[in-house]
This record gives structure tokens, C-alpha cells and sequence, in this order.
């Protein structure tokens, strides 16, 4: 097991699967890259594996190096230190659709693009090493009809850890606006 978990230190080091800070999945755990010794990766762990970019769980866990022989090993920083969020909202099949869509454009825009300029930069950066060309696509807004009205789908860019923090300033500002501009009966 030592010369299985020396040879998996090799690999993690030699094809640079992951570093320090980096949030990873090996097998079935998930967190932040906090040490990585000769025979094992300590995490930070993050408590739900089903959406890894929430929050730490605060437990520490050690994997022996030779997992990255056998199990599978996803780096969610490789290309960037952002993730895609997705904040669904839905609206009224009466709704001024255009009105809503160039509202929550801006306030989109002015609450991620912090994110937006770092993310783009980050990923056409760490992509070059892959030698392929991915530009982000940045926030952006999409619509569909779904059975009791019309779905707006927001996807923007959020640092690792931070989807709950800024799915929630975004929702309260969105809140704010519509209750301020949205004409109601």
C-alpha cells in the first residue's frame, strides 16, 4: 500500500491533477486541497458531493495517494476558480417578457461581472496547457415555457464556495427591482 500511495503522490505531482486550494472529488469525497504529503491528500471536505461548489462541512479528511490509481479524480479549479450558478425563476405567462429580460440582464450584469472578466481570464489562461480554446459565455439569461408560466434561467459565474452567498444577493436585488419597477394591479 505505501509503494501504491508513493506511486499515486508521482501521479498527482508528475500530470498535475490537482495542487493546494484546489476543490477535487476523488472517488466519493469532495473538498479543498489542503496538504499533499508522500502517502495521502488531506480535504477540506464539503458536505454535498451533489453540489460541490457549497460550503466546507469544516471535517478534515485524509486520502491515501493510490485512490487517484483506481478511483476517478475531478478538479473543479482547472480551469478556473469560478463555477456556473444557475438561479430559476419563474414568471407569469402574461408577463412583459422583454421588460423582464432586459431588467434582469442589468442587474445580472452588474452583480457578476466582477466574476465574469476574473473567470474569463482565468480559464483562457489555464486552458492553454489543455491546447484547446474555450471562451466563458459569461452571464446570460435564457427563457422556456414551462406548465404554469415562463422560466427565466440566470447562469453566471461565482467563485468555488461562494454559490449560496451570491445566489442570494442576486435573488434580493432581483426582489427589490421587480417590486419597485413592475407595474401591478
Amino acid at each position: 500500500d505505501i509503494f501504491k500511495d508513493i506511486v499515486g503522490w508521482v501521479v498527482i505531482v508528475q500530470k498535475r491533477l490537482y495542487t493546494l486550494g484546489h476543490r477535487v472529488t476523488i472517488g466519493a469525497y469532495t473538498g479543498d486541497v489542503v496538504d499533499i504529503s508522500l502517502l495521502s491528500t488531506t480535504l477540506l471536505e464539503v458536505t454535498n458531493t451533489a453540489a460541490p461548489e457549497t460550503a466546507r462541512s469544516g471535517q478534515v479528511l485524509a486520502i491515501p495517494n493510490a485512490a487517484v490509481l483506481t478511483q476517478p479524480v475531478l478538479n473543479y479549479s482547472t480551469k478556473s476558480d469560478y463555477v456556473d450558478a444557475e438561479l430559476n425563476l419563474t414568471f407569469t405567462f402574461d408577463s412583459d417578457i422583454a421588460l423582464l429580460e432586459e431588467m434582469l440582464r442589468a442587474i445580472l450584469n452588474e452583480e457578476t461581472k466582477q466574476y465574469t472578466e476574473r473567470a474569463r481570464r482565468q480559464t483562457v489562461g489555464r486552458l492553454k496547457q489543455f491546447y484547446t480554446s474555450h471562451e466563458p459565455q459569461g452571464s446570460r439569461v435564457y427563457f422556456e415555457a414551462i406548465g404554469t408560466g415562463i422560466r427565466a434561467a440566470l447562469r453566471f459565474p461565482v467563485p468555488i464556495g461562494e454559490r449560496r452567498i451570491v445566489t442570494t444577493r442576486l435573488l434580493k436585488r432581483i426582489l427589490e427591482v421587480i417590486l419597485e419597477e413592475i407595474p401591478r394591479d
